[in-house]
């Protein structure tokens, strides 16, 4: 199932695992996000929180008689800051969004590629044991701030449509 609002600036489709490889992932120790974290609201834990993706800078290319057979990828967590005034979406936006900042330091050409990618959110609990919570999902960047699609607002279009009987 696809979102797709382009002058909103969502893009997003879900795909639904089949057993087989629900069971090679949990075969390997990959479990995913339990669907009730999705449902605990855009608030990060804490004011940081990160972008998960594979920026264009971070993808190698490999041909061979010049045809491209691999693309070797390093993905990338940036850190970033939530911010609750984010400047005016030049293009609009009908979806709530989610707006965090990134340092200078990291630049755009750091994050190009990455759109689409998790905004994660983390906290550590008295034992010092890390605690990821989706957030949102990346849909677009302006300046120094990312823009992603609240998960609240996600789950609440594609939950029908991937509960629904086959």
């Amino acid at each position: 199932m696809c979102l797709w609002d382009e002058c909103g600036g969502l893009d997003i489709c879900a795909v639904e695992l089949r057993p087989l490889y629900r069971r090679l992932l949990e075969a390997n120790g990959i479990a995913a996000f339990p669907e009730a974290d999705w449902a605990e609201g855009d608030s990060p834990p804490s004011e940081q929180c990160w972008l998960l993706g594979i920026p264009e800078e971070c993808v190698t290319r490999v041909s061979y008689n010049s045809q491209e057979v691999l693309m070797q990828t390093r993905p990338r967590m940036v850190r970033m800051w939530k911010t609750d005034q984010p400047p005016p979406n030049p293009r609009g936006n009908r979806w709530p969004a989610f707006a965090a900042t990134v340092h200078q330091e990291v630049g755009r050409d750091h994050i190009m590629g990455m759109s689409g990618g998790p905004i994660l959110g983390c906290v550590c609990d008295s034992t010092g044991m890390a605690h990821w919570r989706p957030i949102a999902v990346q849909s677009r960047m302006y300046g120094q701030f990312v823009f992603g699609c609240p998960l609240t607002e996600l789950t609440g279009k594609l939950h029908p449509a991937l509960h629904a009987p086959a």
